[in-house]
């Protein structure tokens, strides 16, 4: 039976890659790339002649099949530009429709700017969620940051120089001046580890340049106390009985107290309803 490798490749420094990885891309008979042209800088740094096809995004349902159709008599390996394949990147379908069909997936661990960034940033990511790049929409944005960071979930993210500071602010405001460390530029000549908060970020960031990874430390050990959250519940009680509006309550509540809306939402629904 033949196998798909999928292979992790460096996200930037072409020496972050290992022996095995080598071994493979030597050895199969084709390379299903995300991208050939920055796949073959790759491939020619290390004197390897595998022949190469376009497998990305916006490939058709033919191209999968064709790929499936080799791998009937070929071994194939699939890599993305920069990282591990099916993660914030082309793969999965490859991947699920060779496991389909019997066919041997074999995975090439290596490079992840995911792991990489959670290593070095020292925050508490006993518990992650990785969630890609975020929605383009601010109100979604929030119920992302709003959904996980409260709850003692540290939550990682990808982001472009052109939204960093958009995220950032979105962030500030549904949430304060949060615990962070962001990744720029990883294994490349301007790599940077940035390590602060919030607040800090955005005035260091002025103008962003680069990729980003954005690792933000869930807060659930320094969450409101019992006595806030009593005076919290006391307040939204009150404001009911004085006949203002959920959300004229809520906008109030967290202003005082400095609880998260969606924290502040859940007490409203279970001390008033």
């Amino acid at each position: 039976m033949n196998s798909l490798y999928v292979i992790a490749t460096p996200i930037g420094n072409l020496e972050d890659i290992s022996i095995r990885a080598l071994n493979i891309l030597r050895g199969v008979d084709l390379i299903a790339a995300e991208d050939t042209r920055i796949t073959i800088r790759l491939l020619k740094h290390y004197n390897i002649d595998t022949k190469l096809i376009s497998y990305h995004e916006h490939s058709k349902y033919s191209k999968l099949r064709k790929l499936i159709n080799i791998l009937e008599d070929n071994d194939l390996a699939l890599v993305s530009d920069s990282g591990t394949p099916g993660i914030s990147d082309p793969g999965r379908e490859l991947v699920k429709m060779a496991q389909e069909e019997g066919f041997n997936v074999v995975p090439i661990p290596g490079p992840s700017s995911v792991i990489a960034g959670l290593s070095v940033s020292g925050l508490d990511i006993t518990n992650f969620s990785f969630v890609g790049f975020l929605p383009r929409k601010v109100s979604q944005r929030i119920k992302i940051f709003e959904k996980f960071v409260p709850n003692g979930t540290a939550l990682v993210f990808l982001e472009s120089p052109r939204r960093l500071r958009k995220s950032l602010t979105d962030l500030k405001n549904s949430l304060g001046d949060q615990k962070l460390t962001i990744c720029r530029e990883m294994t490349k000549i301007y790599e940077e580890i940035f390590v602060g908060t919030v607040t800090t970020a955005l005035e260091h960031f002025q103008e962003p340049r680069g990729e980003f990874i954005v690792i933000l430390e869930g807060d659930a050990a320094n969450g409101p106390d019992d006595l806030i959250q009593e005076n919290a519940k006391n307040m939204l009680v009150q404001l009911a009985g004085m006949g203002v509006s959920g959300r004229d309550s809520v906008e109030f509540v967290v202003s005082q107290t400095g609880i998260t809306k969606r924290k502040v939402y859940e007490m409203m629904q279970n001390v008033i309803m």
